[in-house]
């Protein structure tokens, strides 16, 4: 799917929903849209409602945002950002965080619904603007991003940070993120939190 978004022609979009009203926010937004490729990744179990209907239009006309009620820090008082993309990330991952406040570490935590939109800005005219994205995920402190493993994927073998057709790890990589860093960091300072990326 990542290939053949490029050109920022638009051809694809990619949602991770983390609940069923932002489900149907981007099912709303996918049955009006015309001329390309939708995939919805969605889990089909019964899980929590963590916005309201509202709030997830408003999210997903962004793709990314900051849930204030699960975050511990305000910005720029945080000692991680966490981001997750997805149904079974988001509850694992807000879980995670309440067990990272009782340890007195200060989170932010970000979700992202539209994976597209955290793409290099140059890559994609549609994505966060460098501002936005430091915004969300700070230009100097760590962040995680969590999203779901999707099976049978192979990402091609030629990524480079210029080739438009991937999503843009350049762009992760210099905003402090480290995949899976939160585990490996937490269990190295306070033992194991189980599985939360």
């Amino acid at each position: 799917m990542l290939n053949k978004s490029f050109n920022n022609d638009h051809i694809t979009n990619i949602y991770f929903p983390a609940d069923a009203n932002l489900l149907l926010a981007v099912g709303e937004k996918c049955y009006t849209s015309t001329n390309c490729i939708n995939a919805i990744f969605a889990g089909k179990q019964p899980a929590p409602t963590w916005v309201t209907l509202d709030e997830a239009r408003e999210e997903l006309s962004v793709g990314a945002k900051e849930w204030k009620w699960a975050s511990n820090a305000e910005a720029g008082e945080e000692d991680i950002v966490l981001a997750s993309c997805g149904d079974v990330p988001t509850q694992e991952l807000l879980a995670a965080l309440d067990m990272l406040g009782k340890l007195g570490i200060k989170a932010r935590f970000v979700n992202v619904v539209d994976l597209l939109k955290i793409q290099n800005a140059p890559e994609n005219n549609e994505a966060l603007s460098d501002e936005e994205f430091t915004k969300l995920f700070s230009a100097d402190k760590a962040s995680s991003l969590c999203i779901p493993r999707l099976r049978r994927f192979r990402p091609p073998t030629d990524l480079e940070p210029s080739k438009p057709r991937q999503l843009q790890r350049s762009r992760l990589r210099g905003a402090g993120f480290h995949h899976n860093s939160l585990r490996h960091a937490a269990l190295e300072q306070h033992g194991p939190l189980g599985t939360c990326c």
